[in-house]
Protein backbone atom coordinates (compact mmCIF):
# COMPACT_ATOMS: atom_id res chain seq x y z
CA UNK A 1 0.00 0.00 0.00
CA UNK A 2 1.50 3.41 -0.97
CA UNK A 3 2.68 5.64 1.85
CA UNK A 4 0.59 8.71 2.70
CA UNK A 5 2.10 12.13 3.41
CA UNK A 6 1.06 14.18 6.44
CA UNK A 7 1.98 17.54 7.92
CA UNK A 8 2.31 18.26 11.63
CA UNK A 9 2.72 21.38 13.73
CA UNK A 10 4.87 20.47 16.71
CA UNK A 11 3.45 22.78 19.35
CA UNK A 12 2.20 26.36 19.17
CA UNK A 13 4.31 28.20 16.63
CA UNK A 14 5.91 24.87 15.68
CA UNK A 15 8.24 25.51 18.62
CA UNK A 16 9.00 21.95 19.79
CA UNK A 17 10.63 20.48 16.70
CA UNK A 18 14.14 20.34 18.12
CA UNK A 19 12.90 18.71 21.35
CA UNK A 20 11.03 16.04 19.36
CA UNK A 21 13.99 15.33 17.07
CA UNK A 22 16.37 14.88 20.01
CA UNK A 23 14.26 12.31 21.86
CA UNK A 24 15.67 8.76 21.78
CA UNK A 25 14.17 7.76 19.35
CA UNK A 26 12.95 10.87 17.54
CA UNK A 27 9.21 11.51 17.68
CA UNK A 28 6.37 13.63 16.33
CA UNK A 29 3.34 14.35 18.47
CA UNK A 30 0.30 16.38 19.51
CA UNK A 31 -1.03 17.97 22.69
CA UNK A 32 -4.45 17.40 24.35
CA UNK A 33 -2.75 15.91 27.42
CA UNK A 34 -5.98 15.15 29.30
CA UNK A 35 -7.55 13.19 26.44
CA UNK A 36 -7.00 9.41 26.24
CA UNK A 37 -6.00 7.89 22.92
CA UNK A 38 -7.78 4.59 23.64
CA UNK A 39 -10.97 5.32 21.66
CA UNK A 40 -8.99 6.49 18.64
CA UNK A 41 -6.71 3.45 18.74
CA UNK A 42 -9.84 1.31 18.33
CA UNK A 43 -11.19 3.45 15.48
CA UNK A 44 -13.95 4.88 17.68
CA UNK A 45 -14.25 8.49 16.51
CA UNK A 46 -17.49 9.15 18.42
CA UNK A 47 -15.92 7.89 21.64
CA UNK A 48 -13.01 10.28 21.10
CA UNK A 49 -15.44 13.16 20.57
CA UNK A 50 -17.16 12.22 23.82
CA UNK A 51 -13.86 12.38 25.71
CA UNK A 52 -13.15 15.80 24.21
CA UNK A 53 -16.59 17.13 25.20
CA UNK A 54 -16.03 16.03 28.81
CA UNK A 55 -12.55 17.55 28.91
CA UNK A 56 -13.42 20.80 27.10
CA UNK A 57 -17.09 21.49 27.96
CA UNK A 58 -16.88 25.09 26.73
CA UNK A 59 -15.83 24.11 23.18
CA UNK A 60 -18.55 24.18 20.55
CA UNK A 61 -19.36 21.34 18.17
CA UNK A 62 -17.12 22.74 15.44
CA UNK A 63 -14.11 22.94 17.79
CA UNK A 64 -14.75 19.43 19.10
CA UNK A 65 -15.06 18.06 15.57
CA UNK A 66 -11.84 19.75 14.46
CA UNK A 67 -9.84 18.51 17.46
CA UNK A 68 -11.24 15.00 17.12
CA UNK A 69 -10.44 14.90 13.41
CA UNK A 70 -6.79 15.84 13.95
CA UNK A 71 -6.30 13.41 16.84
CA UNK A 72 -8.10 10.59 15.02
CA UNK A 73 -5.98 11.06 11.90
CA UNK A 74 -2.76 11.11 13.93
CA UNK A 75 -3.63 8.14 16.14
CA UNK A 76 -5.67 5.89 13.82
CA UNK A 77 -5.42 6.88 10.16
CA UNK A 78 -1.68 7.53 9.86
CA UNK A 79 0.21 4.27 9.43
CA UNK A 80 3.81 3.12 9.95
CA UNK A 81 5.93 4.04 6.92
CA UNK A 82 3.75 7.07 6.19
CA UNK A 83 5.71 10.29 5.69
CA UNK A 84 5.34 13.33 7.92
CA UNK A 85 6.66 16.86 7.33
CA UNK A 86 7.26 19.43 10.00
CA UNK A 87 8.59 22.98 9.72
CA UNK A 88 10.81 24.37 12.47
CA UNK A 89 10.24 28.13 12.51
CA UNK A 90 13.20 28.66 14.84
CA UNK A 91 15.69 27.57 12.18
CA UNK A 92 13.70 27.97 8.95
CA UNK A 93 14.14 24.30 7.97
CA UNK A 94 11.58 21.69 6.90
CA UNK A 95 12.14 18.14 8.16
CA UNK A 96 10.89 14.91 6.62
CA UNK A 97 10.40 11.76 8.68
CA UNK A 98 8.82 8.30 8.46
CA UNK A 99 6.40 7.04 11.09
CA UNK A 100 7.68 3.87 12.76
CA UNK A 101 5.31 3.13 15.65
CA UNK A 102 1.65 3.16 16.67
CA UNK A 103 0.49 6.18 18.68
CA UNK A 104 1.50 6.21 22.36
CA UNK A 105 0.83 8.35 25.43
CA UNK A 106 3.95 10.16 26.58
CA UNK A 107 5.44 8.62 29.72
CA UNK A 108 8.89 10.22 29.58
CA UNK A 109 10.37 13.66 30.30
CA UNK A 110 7.29 14.41 32.41
CA UNK A 111 9.15 17.16 34.26
CA UNK A 112 9.11 19.19 31.03
CA UNK A 113 5.43 20.06 31.21
CA UNK A 114 5.94 23.18 29.12
CA UNK A 115 6.54 20.89 26.12
CA UNK A 116 2.97 20.38 24.90
CA UNK A 117 3.56 17.04 23.15
CA UNK A 118 1.60 14.29 24.90
CA UNK A 119 0.52 11.78 22.24
CA UNK A 120 3.39 10.74 20.02
CA UNK A 121 4.72 8.37 17.39
CA UNK A 122 8.32 7.31 16.91
CA UNK A 123 9.85 8.31 13.58
CA UNK A 124 12.91 7.77 11.42
CA UNK A 125 14.43 11.13 10.53
CA UNK A 126 15.11 11.77 6.86
CA UNK A 127 16.27 14.74 4.77
CA UNK A 128 15.87 18.31 5.98
CA UNK A 129 16.34 21.53 4.05
CA UNK A 130 15.55 25.27 3.95
CA UNK A 131 11.83 25.70 3.33
CA UNK A 132 12.43 27.83 0.26
CA UNK A 133 14.12 24.96 -1.59
CA UNK A 134 10.96 22.84 -1.56
CA UNK A 135 8.12 22.49 -4.06
CA UNK A 136 5.63 25.35 -3.73
CA UNK A 137 2.78 23.08 -2.61
CA UNK A 138 4.86 21.81 0.33
CA UNK A 139 5.95 25.35 1.25
CA UNK A 140 2.36 26.62 1.20
CA UNK A 141 1.19 23.78 3.44
CA UNK A 142 3.98 24.08 6.01
CA UNK A 143 4.57 27.82 6.29
CA UNK A 144 1.22 28.83 7.81
CA UNK A 145 -0.49 25.66 9.07
CA UNK A 146 -4.12 26.04 10.10
CA UNK A 147 -4.26 22.66 11.86
CA UNK A 148 -2.03 20.59 14.11
CA UNK A 149 -2.08 17.48 11.88
CA UNK A 150 -3.30 17.33 8.29
CA UNK A 151 -3.18 15.31 5.08
CA UNK A 152 -0.68 16.25 2.34
CA UNK A 153 -1.53 13.49 -0.14
CA UNK A 154 -1.21 15.96 -3.03
CA UNK A 155 2.59 15.92 -2.55
CA UNK A 156 2.98 12.14 -2.12
CA UNK A 157 5.03 11.74 -5.28
CA UNK A 158 7.40 14.64 -4.54
CA UNK A 159 7.82 13.51 -0.94
CA UNK A 160 8.67 9.97 -2.05
CA UNK A 161 11.24 11.37 -4.48
CA UNK A 162 12.91 13.48 -1.79
CA UNK A 163 13.01 10.59 0.67
CA UNK A 164 14.47 8.14 -1.84
CA UNK A 165 16.99 10.54 -3.40
CA UNK A 166 18.27 11.82 -0.04
CA UNK A 167 18.88 15.06 -1.91
CA UNK A 168 19.47 18.46 -0.31
CA UNK A 169 21.25 18.01 3.03
CA UNK A 170 20.79 14.25 3.13
CA UNK A 171 19.71 11.97 5.91
CA UNK A 172 21.13 12.76 9.36
CA UNK A 173 23.51 10.15 10.75
CA UNK A 174 25.01 9.90 14.25
CA UNK A 175 28.19 11.49 12.87
CA UNK A 176 26.51 14.33 10.95
CA UNK A 177 23.48 15.28 13.04
CA UNK A 178 25.32 17.64 15.42
CA UNK A 179 26.97 19.52 12.53
CA UNK A 180 23.70 19.80 10.60
CA UNK A 181 21.78 20.95 13.67
CA UNK A 182 24.50 23.53 14.42
CA UNK A 183 24.22 24.82 10.85
CA UNK A 184 20.44 25.00 11.12
CA UNK A 185 20.74 26.87 14.44
CA UNK A 186 23.20 29.31 12.87
CA UNK A 187 20.75 30.01 10.06
CA UNK A 188 18.07 30.59 12.69
CA UNK A 189 20.26 33.07 14.57
CA UNK A 190 20.94 34.96 11.34
CA UNK A 191 17.23 35.11 10.51
CA UNK A 192 16.39 36.38 14.01
CA UNK A 193 19.12 39.03 13.77
CA UNK A 194 17.82 40.24 10.42
CA UNK A 195 14.26 40.43 11.76
CA UNK A 196 15.52 42.63 14.62
CA UNK A 197 16.90 45.33 12.30
CA UNK A 198 14.94 48.56 11.98
CA UNK A 199 14.75 50.65 8.81
CA UNK A 200 17.89 52.67 9.66
CA UNK A 201 19.86 49.46 10.27
CA UNK A 202 18.75 48.17 6.87
CA UNK A 203 19.81 51.39 5.18
CA UNK A 204 23.26 51.18 6.78
CA UNK A 205 23.57 47.49 5.96
CA UNK A 206 22.62 48.14 2.32
CA UNK A 207 25.16 50.99 2.09
CA UNK A 208 27.97 48.77 3.43
CA UNK A 209 27.05 45.93 1.07
CA UNK A 210 26.97 48.23 -1.98
CA UNK A 211 30.35 49.70 -1.07
CA UNK A 212 31.90 46.25 -0.68
CA UNK A 213 30.69 45.46 -4.20
CA UNK A 214 32.60 48.48 -5.53
CA UNK A 215 29.78 51.00 -5.59
CA UNK A 216 30.25 54.71 -4.89
CA UNK A 217 27.47 56.18 -2.76
CA UNK A 218 25.88 59.36 -4.11
CA UNK A 219 24.21 61.68 -1.64
CA UNK A 220 22.89 60.87 1.82
CA UNK A 221 21.72 57.45 2.97
CA UNK A 222 18.05 57.45 3.91
CA UNK A 223 16.51 60.87 4.14
CA UNK A 224 13.24 62.06 2.69
CA UNK A 225 13.60 61.08 -0.98
CA UNK A 226 10.55 59.04 -1.91
CA UNK A 227 11.43 55.42 -2.75
CA UNK A 228 15.22 55.96 -2.62
CA UNK A 229 17.26 55.14 0.49
CA UNK A 230 20.63 54.33 -1.06
CA UNK A 231 21.87 55.55 -4.45
CA UNK A 232 25.20 54.35 -5.87
CA UNK A 233 27.23 54.33 -9.06
CA UNK A 234 29.33 51.37 -10.23
CA UNK A 235 32.26 52.24 -12.49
Amino acid sequence: MPSTTWGIRLGSGCAFGEWCRKQPPSIVGLGWREVSIQHALKGDLEGLKGDLRKTYPNDNSRQIGSSAGMLFSFIYKAQPDDYVWHYDTKVGFAYLAKIKSPAKDRDFALSEENIDIWHYREVELGPFMPLGQLHGDIVASLRFPKQSFWSMTYVNQETERIWNSRSFLGQPTPESTDIQEAYANLVGLMRNRLRALDYKDWETLTKEYVEKQGGKINGPVGGTREGIDVEAVFI
